[in-house]
């Protein structure tokens, strides 16, 4: 309803999800009453946004693991690790901020666009350990306290770990 009136389109809830990506709503939205809106480039727009700012200074303040967001998922099945790193690229591909890291300039923090070739996932298998599953977790719970470099892209770290030929993590 706010798109709506922000923009006198007339979109359903339809139209939201028949688009897959939101460059394709964008467009879909501003065909609808022709409005003109141009975007600027990700490599030109240097300043940070008002979280990565914030993220920013505290990291200056207390260097560590006060940013990392760690999660898991258990998956059940066969896993196809190179349709996973596939899938990863295609992440990268369509999200820059994938390739984004923080740097400084003048003495003031911007974004920089890093050319990320590939997303690091690898597969540690642990299908000879006795305790992989604890061991798995243990090995996540020390990766989160490892301090993140924010200079560097990408802001994220990916891991399978392989239980049991059908079971991972």
């Amino acid at each position: 309803a706010q798109i709506n009136k922000k923009f006198g389109s007339s979109l359903t809830l339809k139209d939201i999800f028949q688009q897959a990506r939101f460059q394709s709503f964008a467009k879909h939205v501003l065909n609808q009453n022709q409005t003109s809106v141009e975007a600027i480039p990700l490599s030109q727009d240097q300043r940070l946004s008002m979280a990565q700012e914030r993220m920013w200074y505290v990291e200056q303040l207390s260097p560590g693991p006060v940013h990392n967001l760690p999660g898991a998922w258990i998956l059940h099945g066969a896993f196809d690790h190179a349709a996973w790193n596939r899938a990863l690229k295609a992440l990268k591909e369509q999200h820059q901020v994938l390739s984004l890291a923080l740097g400084l300039a003048a003495g003031a923090p911007i974004r920089v666009l890093q050319n990320v070739t590939a997303i690091d996932c690898p597969l540690i298998d642990l299908t000879q350990e006795e305790q992989a599953q604890s061991y798995a977790v243990r090995h996540m719970e020390e990766i989160a306290m490892q301090a993140f470099s924010l200079d560097q892209a990408p802001l994220a770290h990916f891991a399978v770990y392989r239980l049991t030929d059908a079971k991972h993590i």
